[in-house]
């Protein structure tokens, strides 16, 4: 799959899954919302903590499961382009090549 390496994505706050995401604790925070508490990546002007200003995500090896899930292209994916396009947001990079 092609991914546009836009970064979209990473503007979504991301909840920590317990035993299962282990990620630099100093890039996570604790949140209280609702009267319940979990656990997200931190977010810094608008994006993940973890990305970096050229695109990338600075623990891709160690990400979260819940951007290990994200397919690239898929419905998801494409809504965020598709909303991003509309309201003039460039992507941070082009066009890279995904393996795997």
């Amino acid at each position: 799959m092609l991914c546009k390496g836009c970064g979209l994505c990473c503007f979504l706050s991301v909840e920590l899954v317990n035993g299962v995401d282990i990620v630099p604790e100093e890039m996570t925070e604790i949140v209280y919302e609702g009267g319940c508490e979990y656990t997200q990546m931190k977010m810094k002007d608008g994006h993940c903590i973890a990305l970096t200003e050229d695109g990338l995500c600075s623990i891709y090896d160690s990400r979260p499961s819940v951007c290990r899930d994200f397919e690239f292209g898929g419905e998801r994916c494409l809504d965020m382009q598709l909303s991003a396009a509309r309201l003039g947001q460039r992507p941070l990079r082009q066009e890279v090549k995904v393996c795997g």
